[in-house]
């Protein structure tokens, strides 16, 4: 029950404290008296709304205080207790409302929110129009009016509070299931790469040799040209001393290695000389071998013998230009183009002639062409040394004026020539010779 209610700065009301007494009261007054304006008040202390142009003109804040008798109902005095609010005496309920429109609450001094004021005003009073009836039709207000009615109101609590907190075990017992299910593929994904790990059979110091396998690999083109050049001398007249001079060359390169490779390591400098530092230097170096390769071309020979020179060359490449990309684009299933380019290259010039070409397309040789052409270069040079050293049988039938050196170098020729077709129509197979017009196949 309302006891006193103090108005301060609300409207036109400057300040107007009422003493109710017990049982009926009644206020009247004329039009613009101000009555609304203490229903207003009562509806700021039931936790409503504020605005700024509440607050009278002139004045930096509005204030309303009302003193009510305790509540006797059980729901009241727990939500009292939540509240940290003494419900032993009568409760002071205040509310400021600043010209800026900031509204402050408190209730016997502790500072309450207007969500609690609104949770509280049904236990303290009753603010009711003309229109109130209508709210019987409201079904949300059916169980309240029957709980109160039979006197239930403190086993609802009970119920309420035993039902919030099966809530909150049910929400518990999902996080707890959720959190076993998380935890099962955790140990499900753990199993799986254990296995993987398991079955890679790894064993210590395996990324090392890795490591050293791939940098082999890259360097394998220099390895290469140095061994194609002994392999090419081996029919002259020095063969011996050319292939002498090779091996030393190999023999450097090697102690060079093996020296670079301990000086790296006793400075533990490694880190710095990463993947990408060797790729650029491997590719540094295959610009310095193509570069190398067209200064070494004799202008002198070049002028005497051009034509010849200039009629073979053209053949020869267009032959080039037209067999490679035809048996190229049937016989390889991945990388058609990058592999059509390495071999382009090959054929049409060295080793490093390739590599080159193949760096357009595949810049930092990301791509398994060149690790693939690397691998077969040994067997290629194999399977050439008799080609190699039956090179030269032309130029000696010339000297001697003997043909049979020239025939069987022409029946060597063609053995290899046969040999490629062989190869060819076995891994081309059904696309050997499928769309034989057609330059570059395609499915």
């Amino acid at each position: 029950m309302l006891g006193e209610l103090d108005v301060r700065n609300l409207g036109i009301i400057e300040h107007i404290h009422l003493s109710l007494d017990v049982g009926f009261g009644v206020l009247t007054g004329e039009t613009g008296a101000g009555k609304s304006l203490l229903v207003q008040s009562l509806q700021l202390l039931a936790g409503v709304r504020a605005e700024a142009d509440q607050v009278r003109s002139g004045c930096d804040r509005l204030q309303v205080e009302g003193r009510f008798a305790p509540p006797q109902a059980a729901a009241a005095r727990a939500l009292l207790a939540e509240l940290g609010v003494d419900a032993d005496g009568e409760l002071v309920v205040r509310r400021e409302v600043a010209a800026s429109g900031r509204s402050r609450a408190w209730v016997n001094d502790v500072a309450v929110t207007a969500g609690s004021l609104q949770r509280l005003a049904p236990h303290l009073l009753s603010i009711d129009g003309q229109h109130e009836q209508r709210g019987l039709t409201d079904p949300g207000t059916h169980l309240a009016v029957i709980d109160e009615a039979g006197g239930l109101e403190d086993l609802r609590s009970e119920v309420g509070q035993a039902f919030a907190a099966w809530d909150q075990v049910t929400s518990r017992l999902g996080l707890q299931r959720q959190s076993l299910a998380s935890r099962r593929d955790r140990l499900d994904v753990i199993s799986f790469q254990a296995r993987e790990i398991e079955e890679a059979r790894l064993q210590g110091g395996e990324d090392q040799l890795l490591r050293e396998e791939r940098n082999l690999l890259r360097h394998a083109g220099r390895i290469a040209e140095l061994a194609g050049g002994a392999l090419q001398t081996l029919g002259g007249e020095a063969g011996a001393t050319s292939l002498a001079r090779a091996a030393r060359e190999l023999g450097v390169w090697a102690i060079a290695a093996i020296v670079v490779r301990k000086l790296i390591d006793r400075l533990k400098v490694g880190y710095a000389i990463d993947d990408d530092t060797l790729t650029r230097i491997s590719g540094f170096s295959v610009d310095f071998m193509v570069a190398g390769a067209l200064a070494a071309i004799s202008l002198v020979f070049v002028g005497q013998y051009w034509l010849p020179i200039l009629v073979m060359s053209t053949i020869c490449g267009l032959m080039v230009t037209i067999t490679v990309p035809w048996m190229s684009s049937r016989m390889f299933n991945d990388f058609r183009f990058e592999r059509m380019l390495m071999l382009y290259g090959v054929s049409t010039g060295t080793l490093s002639t390739g590599l080159a070409l193949l760096r357009v397309m595949d810049p930092e040789f990301k791509t398994k062409v060149s690790s693939d052409y690397m691998l077969s270069a040994g067997l290629t040079f194999i399977f050439a040394i008799p080609f190699i050293l039956c090179i030269n049988l032309p130029a000696k039938a010339y000297v001697t004026g003997d043909m049979s050196y020239f025939w069987i170098m022409m029946g060597v020729a063609a053995a290899y020539l046969a040999y490629v077709l062989v190869s060819y129509i076995a891994l081309a197979k059904k696309r050997s010779f499928a769309k034989f017009g057609q330059l570059w196949y395609k499915e």
